[in-house]
């Protein structure tokens, strides 16, 4: 999950807002699991806890985490699901950022679709290509180690089931080496293009 400190730069320029004890409230005790569907009961009491605490500015918030933990977990399932396509099916080295983007808009409006009826603005934020864009540059960015470990995790657990990708592991590492190089660098000059 990302750092309070992602948290609270996300909180500050999406809503202007950030509270740390919300934070401490979602990550502490097992309460993340309100975000899962299933845990509706859980969500209700919490966000009624934080509404009567802290306002709608904090049910915001509160619900801002999750997305955010959300897209954080959800990253790195897309980008591993372009990786292999890209390792095993095309000479293409470099994943399509609006590809990434789509996949994320879409699987972040699925996976937190029963959040947003308590904030039903941050829906149209986290459909905006823009924003998406920038989070998914930031997780990445602030996240490197752990990206870059778990897609060689994936990598290694793909060459134990299968002898193939065993005999040929050093090539593909160096492919996967230059596949997030890659993503790095576009994802950067995209980002300039939204800039200017």
């Amino acid at each position: 999950m990302p750092s309070w400190k992602f948290h609270k730069r996300w909180g500050k320029e999406l809503l202007g807002y950030f509270n740390t004890d919300i934070d401490r409230l979602i990550d502490c005790r097992g309460h993340d699991l309100a975000r899962r569907i299933g845990y509706e009961n859980l969500l209700r009491k919490q966000v009624s806890y934080v509404k009567r605490k802290y306002g709608k500015i904090g049910v915001y918030y509160y619900i801002l985490h999750h997305i955010l933990d959300t897209a954080d977990e959800q990253l790195l399932s897309i980008l591993w699901l372009n990786i292999k396509s890209i390792l095993f099916n095309t000479v293409d080295r470099r994943i399509s950022i609006d590809v990434v983007v789509d996949q994320m808009i879409r699987t972040i409006d699925y996976e937190c679709n029963h959040l947003y009826q308590y904030a039903p603005k941050l829906r149209t934020v986290f459909n905006d290509r823009d924003v998406i864009l920038l989070l998914i540059y930031d997780l990445i960015r602030t996240n490197r180690r752990k990206v870059y470990r778990k897609m060689y995790d994936y990598l290694i657990q793909l060459a134990v089931w299968n002898k193939n990708v065993a005999s040929d592991l050093d090539s593909l590492i160096g492919s996967l080496d230059e596949i997030l190089r890659n993503l790095i660098h576009d994802l950067k000059n995209a980002i300039l293009r939204i800039k200017t």
